[in-house]
C-alpha cells in the first residue's frame, strides 16, 4: 500500500477526529461584476466591522485552523481588506484571497504583498474577451482581470485559475488551462453550478445539459487522460460523510456561521457564541452525522461509485443535505457513461477533437432547456427531464427578507 503523504496524513486524522484545517470567511457580498451564475443573494447583506473579523479570524486559529480564503463578493472592495490579511497572517493562518482580480493594479498589489498575502484565486470563464464579459456582464472586464492576473504573478503571489464549465463557455476550457500553465498557476475545473442561497435558480439555466457533459468528459479523457479527464471509481461505502461540519467552517458576511459555504444551513452566529463552542454545540454535531448516499435509492444506484455528492448542493437542490440531487446524479451518470466506455463495457463513441475549442461540435442544448430523459428509472432525481422541470419552478426555499441581527 502506498504511503500518505502529511498532506494527505493531516487531512485523514482531522476527519476522522473532527478538527478544523480550513476556513472560509466572507467579506462583503458586494461586487462590481454580475456574474450570471452567481449565487449570491441579491441583497448583499450587512458586515462585520473590521474587528469583529479580526476576532473571529484568531479565533479560527485558536480552534485549528490552518489555512483560510478571504472571499466576496469582490473582498477588495473593503479598504480594510489589508488589515486583515496582515492580521490573519500574525495568528499564523496561510491565506488566500478569492478576488475577480479587477482591482488588483501595481499600488494596490504591492499592499497585498506587504500584508502578507500568499495566495489569489481568480474565476476565468475563458480566454476570450466576449465570452468572459458576456457571463460577468460587465464589458472589459477579462482585460481588467487579465491585467490583475499579471500584476499578483509579477508581485510572486501564487495563482489559482478558477474555471466553472457552463453552457456558454464550452470551448474556452482548454485555451484557459494552457494559459493558467504559462503563468505557473494552479488549475481547478468545476462543472457544478449552485442555486443562489436565496433559493432562486436562475443559475441553473447555464447548466450544461447531460449529453453535452458526456461529451465534455469523452474529450478531456482524450486529451488529458491522467489530469482533467481521469475518471475513477470511488468507494462510497467507505465513505462517512465530507468535510462540511468535520474538516471545514465558514462564517458568513453578517456572522452567520455555515458548515461549509456550499451548505448555507447555520449552525451558529459568531455574535452569540464563540467559534469553539459553535464547533462542539448541537448543530455541528448533526450535521456531522449527515452521511452521504443515505438514501435508499442511492444504496443501490449503478451510478454510485462515480458520484461526487456534496450535502451542500443537494440541501439547496432539495431542501435535504442527504437525498438525490438532480445535479449530482446527471454528473455520476456521465462520469459511470465515459468509464464504461474507456474500459470497453460501452461502445465507444469518438468526440471530435475540436469539440472544447469549437461548441458547433457539442451536442445536448445551450438554451437552458430540460436535459434528455436519463436512463434512470428509480431514482426521481435521475428521471432529469420531470426532475429539471420541477426544480426551476419550485419557489425560493428560504425567505428573502434576513433575520434581524443586532449590530455591534
Amino acid at each position: 500500500m502506498k504511503e500518505r503523504s502529511l498532506r494527505e496524513r493531516i487531512a485523514f486524522h482531522s476527519l476522522a477526529n473532527h478538527m478544523p484545517l480550513t476556513a472560509v470567511v466572507v467579506l462583503t457580498e458586494r461586487c462590481h461584476l454580475r456574474c450570471q451564475m452567481c449565487y449570491l443573494v441579491e441583497n448583499p447583506r450587512p458586515e462585520l466591522s473590521t474587528d469583529e473579523i479580526k476576532d473571529t479570524l484568531s479565533q479560527l486559529a485558536d480552534i485549528g485552523v490552518l489555512t483560510v480564503t478571504l472571499t466576496g463578493g469582490e473582498p477588495m472592495l473593503r479598504p480594510d481588506v489589508y488589515e486583515l490579511i496582515a492580521h490573519a497572517r500574525s495568528c499564523g493562518l496561510v491565506v488566500t484571497l478569492f478576488t475577480t482580480a479587477t482591482p488588483c493594479n501595481p499600488t494596490r498589489t504591492q499592499k497585498l504583498v506587504d500584508a502578507g498575502l500568499q495566495c489569489a484565486s481568480i474565476s476565468l470563464y475563458g480566454t476570450d474577451p466576449a465570452i468572459h464579459d458576456a457571463i460577468t456582464q460587465i464589458p472589459g472586464s477579462h482585460a481588467k482581470t487579465l491585467a490583475g492576473a499579471e500584476c499578483l504573478r509579477k508581485a510572486g503571489i501564487r495563482l489559482q485559475v478558477k474555471f466553472l464549465q457552463t453552457n456558454t463557455n464550452i470551448g474556452q476550457l482548454l485555451p484557459t488551462q494552457a494559459l493558467a500553465e504559462e503563468w505557473g498557476a494552479s488549475f481547478v475545473l468545476s462543472t457544478d453550478l449552485t442555486i443562489c442561497h436565496d433559493g432562486r435558480r436562475e443559475p441553473l439555466s447555464m447548466q450544461m445539459q447531460e449529453q453535452t457533459m458526456v461529451d465534455v468528459f469523452r474529450h478531456l479523457a482524450d486529451v488529458d487522460p491522467e489530469g482533467l479527464g481521469k475518471i475513477k471509481p470511488g468507494n462510497p461505502s467507505k465513505d462517512k460523510g465530507c468535510g462540511a461540519g468535520r474538516t471545514r467552517i465558514a462564517v458568513g458576511t453578517d456572522g452567520e456561521v455555515y458548515p461549509c459555504l456550499e451548505w448555507p444551513s447555520p449552525i451558529g452566529h459568531v455574535r452569540n457564541e464563540s467559534l469553539q463552542d459553535i464547533w462542539n454545540n448541537y448543530a455541528s454535531q448533526q450535521v456531522r452525522k449527515v452521511k452521504r448516499y443515505n438514501d435508499p435509492v442511492c444504496r443501490v444506484c449503478p451510478d454510485r461509485s462515480f458520484c461526487s455528492f456534496c450535502p451542500g448542493t443537494t440541501f439547496l437542490d432539495t431542501g435535504a443535505p442527504d437525498q438525490p440531487s438532480v445535479m449530482t446524479c446527471m454528473k455520476a451518470r456521465a462520469r459511470r457513461q465515459v468509464y464504461e466506455e474507456l474500459h470497453g463495457k460501452r461502445p465507444i463513441q469518438p468526440v471530435p477533437r475540436a469539440q472544447l475549442s469549437d461548441t458547433s461540435t457539442v451536442s445536448g442544448s445551450s438554451d437552458g432547456s430540460a436535459p434528455e430523459e436519463s436512463a434512470c428509472q428509480d431514482c426521481s432525481a435521475g428521471q432529469s427531464n420531470l426532475a429539471w422541470e420541477q426544480m426551476m419552478n419550485q419557489p425560493p426555499r428560504f425567505a428573502s427578507k434576513q433575520e434581524e441581527r443586532p449590530s455591534s
